[in-house]
């Protein structure tokens, strides 16, 4: 029996990459911003800054990597516009420790960890020391009736 999925229905791959430098989370964020929706990156550390994302696309769903020195992405509530798409984001902390809060709940992650939150609700994610993170992110619109 042949269980590969007919290539007609796969939606291409795109690969993006892209680096940033030198105590620069301002350039960060505008990185992150269609992978997490935009955020703020406030840097933990005095110093040099380095950061980096990875990323593919296929259809609607972004696999991500995103790894760096230690910093806290902010989605406030002035950062989400009545538009903006409600993405579904998943992370799998690979290194590193972390913390996710949104609506009043918190989550602290280690290496191995899942966490799950949503891009239309503000959210904070603190990396206290240097990370990476695999982060999956899908419209919730796009998961229907089961989202």
């Amino acid at each position: 029996m042949n269980s590969r999925v007919p290539e007609s229905i796969v939606p291409p791959v795109r690969h993006l990459a892209a680096v940033a430098e030198a105590g620069d989370g301002d350039r960060f964020a505008a990185l992150l911003a269609p992978t997490l929706a935009p955020v703020r990156v406030r840097p933990l550390a005095d110093g040099t800054f380095r950061s980096s994302l990875h990323s593919a696309v296929a259809g609607e769903v972004r696999v991500s990597v995103v790894s760096g020195s230690p910093c806290v992405l902010t989605r406030d509530a002035d950062l989400i516009g009545p538009a903006d798409p409600a993405l579904l984001t998943v992370a799998l902390q690979r290194a590193g420790r972390a913390g996710v809060a949104q609506d009043g709940r918190h989550c602290l992650l280690g290496p191995g960890d899942l966490v799950n939150y949503v891009t239309s609700r503000p959210y904070e994610v603190t990396f206290w020391e240097p990370y990476e993170a695999v982060v999956v992110t899908v419209p919730v619109a796009a998961l229907g009736s089961h989202a």
